[in-house]
């Protein structure tokens, strides 16, 4: 098998693994197109195209496996959650995040005060649980939930808005361009964190 091309045993094996059983020199007519200057480099010939082949194959699987998925799983998987509790007063909303463990009179207390420091009579406050998507199946883009939430709950003419640190980035967006807002802390239970928060809402 080739024994008239001197090849050594190592190049026999290599060739016998790529499953080359009969081959020819450069110079014979039944074949002018193969390669023996040496058997590692027909074998680095072969492999590299065959490597590069199986990772554009697996480059195309992975996105034909994502084209192939169901385009709401997709989107429901892009789905930021927003959930917060709100204290509404008569001119204006305290947001607070769901797992905060807020002193509710205490939070009644700021909507009062903040009602009455920008000049609008204290009345009741009313309190709720927002939280988007509610279903599973919901995908897309909070937008018209959160519109519809502030149309149906900030008061008419809100002059005032406090949000949780956390939240802001994501709730300023649907807040008017013209309220007041302030950002809550985190936590404000000790004498002076509490302190603190009077003198920042008083400013």
């Amino acid at each position: 098998m080739g024994s008239h091309l001197n090849l050594t045993d190592r190049q026999e094996k290599f060739l016998g693994a790529m499953g080359i059983q009969v081959w020819h020199a450069r110079n014979d007519p039944a074949c002018d197109s193969v390669r023996l200057d040496g058997a590692d480099e027909t074998l680095a010939e072969a492999v590299g195209p065959t490597r590069q082949a199986a990772a554009v194959t697996a480059e195309t699987d992975a996105a034909r496996s994502d084209s192939m998925r169901p385009a709401d799983e997709v989107a429901r998987e892009a789905v930021t959650r927003i959930e917060f509790l709100w204290w509404r007063g008569a001119a204006g909303m305290l947001i607070g995040e769901v797992a905060s463990n807020y002193d509710e009179r205490l939070l009644k207390d700021l909507v009062m005060a903040l009602d009455w420091q920008l000049g609008s009579s204290s009345g009741n406050v009313t309190n709720g649980h927002f939280v988007w998507p509610q279903l599973t199946t919901t995908s897309g883009s909070p937008d018209r939930a959160m519109r519809a939430f502030m149309d149906k709950h900030l008061p008419q003419g809100a002059s005032w808005v406090l949000v949780a640190e956390s939240l802001f980035d994501d709730l300023s967006p649907y807040l008017p361009a013209n309220i007041r807002c302030w950002s809550l802390p985190e936590s404000f239970k000790t004498p002076d964190e509490k302190r603190a928060l009077w003198q920042h809402l008083a400013k």
